[in-house]
């Protein structure tokens, strides 16, 4: 069962511009009730702080952490944010993601299909979509590198179906990272868990993949400067290309 509002976690350090990005795109796109909450790992890019700041005016909740990620492990840290805000409320679905994560298409109930998949499917813990490969720009410098990997671990696979409100629905067994998953109600976050990705309309765009090298943003550069061993594709991956 959906809760009243969807809590969805956004782990960020210093993503001032995917996270606005990725705000928009589920304002615009889920229909369901749902509301952000920040868990900020040691930002220190002035722009971004004030964006917080501008959020908790407007009612977000956002949890600050001083010390910045420099263990994959680290991540299951949220954990302890996604305990606080559900402390003295009623249990339910909550959503962990990147702040690169931005939802596309008609995916207006993509909670509600999610929780449904949850409620109906016992051997999973988390529900998240499919990454769109095929409108990658030439300007980013790790598209190929970026493409046959995806391709080997999810796109060569045929996706199984269901039936959602009269449309046909794509979705795969795949464990699932910080990428807009939904975890059931109860569940204590940790990473890489058993789970379905789903295809279109469901999917969502990783907005690192789309970064031009030329025409970076302040929060990319400042970013890309104190990238951590952690960070990926928009990060210290990312930096190592551009210094080749």
């Amino acid at each position: 069962m959906v809760p009243a509002s969807v809590p969805i976690f956004i782990i960020t350090c210093d993503r001032l511009g995917v996270l606005r990005e990725s705000i928009a795109s589920y304002r615009e796109h889920i229909r369901t009730p749902f509301e952000i909450v920040i868990h900020d790992n040691g930002s220190t890019y002035q722009p971004l702080l004030a964006y917080l700041e501008e959020l908790e005016g407007s009612g977000v909740a956002v949890y600050r952490h001083a010390e910045r990620i420099v263990a994959q492990e680290q991540l299951n840290g949220v954990a302890g944010t996604v305990a606080r805000w559900f402390a003295g409320r009623a249990p339910g679905n909550y959503v962990v993601t990147d702040p690169d994560v931005a939802l596309v298409g008609d995916c207006g109930d993509i909670l509600e299909l999610y929780a449904h998949l949850l409620e109906t499917a016992g051997e999973i813990e988390v529900v998240g979509p499919m990454l769109r490969i095929d409108d990658l720009p030439d300007c980013y410098p790790l598209k190929a590198e970026v493409i046959e990997r995806h391709m080997k671990q999810f796109w060569h696979k045929s996706p199984l179906e269901l039936t959602w409100r009269g449309r046909r629905i794509g979705y795969q067994h795949a464990r699932i990272d910080t990428t807009f998953g939904m975890y059931r109600a109860g569940f204590r976050f940790r990473r890489l868990c058993r789970g379905y990705r789903t295809y279109a309309p469901y999917w969502a765009r990783h907005l690192d993949w789309y970064i031009d090298p030329q025409r970076l943003s302040g929060d990319q550069e400042h970013y890309l400067r104190h990238a951590s061993r952690v960070t990926h594709w928009g990060g210290a991956r990312l930096a190592r290309s551009l210094s080749r």
